[in-house]
């Protein structure tokens, strides 16, 4: 499981077999496995390492072949979606799946529906500031945002997010209250609740600098947290 040095599957070197971890109980099993585990001293008491592989001895347990999950209206592009957000570059990559134009998470498959929590927002709006067109592509806008002269490409745009004139915005994940001032530039970024990134600034442009004030993930995604104050 996570190993990144797993045997592949023979005939196919591009696959491998994986854990995808999603484990459904009756509850009087999950109760009586969880109490007699808790009675065996040469248990570690992991749900992966004991309680399974006790429920598999016993006959008790099943497995579902995902490969053959058939979801309706999925299309061959985005069939059998999974990945791993457990880190900071897979959560960045899972969220460029869903801004890709053809989106290999996709949200818009009215025969399957991902239900959500509704508010009582404005709708997203776009637009033009005096000699600053705005430009977008390839994003997703959630209501309130507003994008007034600016370019923004690649990027997921969460409630309320609000990038103004001659601002440039890539490959980024801003969270729900975001204020981009006039000038900033914005690449490969995960911005989290109310930050307000000031006029001029850049993130993403500048490595050293960047890890000096932000953690910067492996894969190079720069990770502004919460609330965070850029002076």
């Amino acid at each position: 499981e996570k190993n990144p040095d797993a045997p592949t599957i023979p005939g196919d070197p591009s696959m491998v077999l994986a854990s995808m971890g999603n484990y459904i109980f009756d509850a009087q099993v999950l109760r009586d496995s969880v109490t007699s585990d808790s009675e065996s001293e040469g248990s570690s008491h992991d749900i992966g390492g004991d309680l399974i592989p006790a429920l598999v001895a016993s006959g008790d347990a099943q497995v579902y072949d995902y490969a053959d999950n058939k979801v309706p209206g999925e299309s061959h592009a985005d069939g059998h979606y999974w990945r791993d957000v457990g880190t900071l570059d897979s959560y960045f990559e899972a969220s460029m799946d869903l801004v890709a134009p053809v989106p290999r998470f996709n949200l818009y498959n009215s025969q399957w529906p991902i239900f959500t929590q509704g508010l009582t927002e404005p709708p997203a709006k776009l637009s033009d500031a005096p000699n600053s067109p705005t430009r977008v592509s390839n994003c997703i806008l959630s209501s309130g945002a507003i994008i007034g002269g600016a370019s923004v490409s690649d990027s997921v745009l969460s409630r309320g997010v609000h990038i103004m004139e001659q601002a440039n915005v890539d490959q980024s994940v801003l969270m729900e209250g975001v204020v981009i001032e006039p000038g900033a530039r914005l690449r490969r970024c995960i911005v989290d609740k109310n930050v307000r990134i000031p006029a001029g600034f850049a993130i993403g442009i500048d490595g050293a600098a960047d890890a000096a004030r932000f953690h910067v993930s492996t894969g190079g995604v720069v990770a502004v947290p919460k609330n965070y104050t850029i002076d």
